[in-house]
């Protein structure tokens, strides 16, 4: 379970995409976590969400640009 900065489990819950689409990799009826980020919103991010290492791994590089906030993904 995910957990937040106080280390402490965040409720989370299970729901089912039917595609999900980033650059050329289309993944289709994929279960994800759902859960609520209490850290987030108190930095004033509203709708924000993670992507998990599943996902991730199927690139070679990954570059997060905070100033531009923008993420590149490379195969």
């Amino acid at each position: 379970a995910p957990r937040g900065l106080d280390g402490r489990p965040l409720e989370m819950s299970t729901a089912t995409v039917a595609a999900f689409a980033l650059d050329d990799l289309v993944l289709r009826n994929v279960a994800v976590r759902v859960a609520d980020l209490p850290v987030l919103a108190k930095l004033g991010h509203d709708h924000v969400g993670l992507l998990g290492g599943d996902v991730l791994s199927t690139f070679a590089d990954i570059e997060v640009d905070f100033m531009a906030e923008v993420v590149r993904l490379w195969r």
